[in-house]
């Protein structure tokens, strides 16, 4: 039952997290009265192996919601195609 409990835990987080749409290179929560008001955390996204495009927003919003920081995601924004070394 607990395994079942943290398994939709963790889809209903992953359901709920916002990626930036195509173009936009931020995302911002704003957080409120709490232990975290008047602070401003920021969270770079900027590389792929980890997929911290969807892990920093989802991490965002959990900070804003329970502990009211105010945060913002930033993504790396890549102008052309790099060539892989793999």
């Amino acid at each position: 039952m607990k395994t079942l409990t943290t398994l939709l835990l963790a889809l209903s987080i992953c359901a709920s997290a916002q990626s930036a749409p195509e173009g936009q290179q931020w995302l911002t929560y704003p957080g409120g009265d709490g232990p975290g008001k008047g602070r401003h955390i920021v969270l770079i996204a900027a590389e792929q192996e980890y997929r911290s495009e969807q892990s920093m927003p989802m991490l965002a919003k959990i900070l804003s919601t329970h502990h009211r920081f105010d945060c913002t995601v930033l993504f790396g924004v890549q102008p052309r195609p790099v060539a892989s070394y793999q």
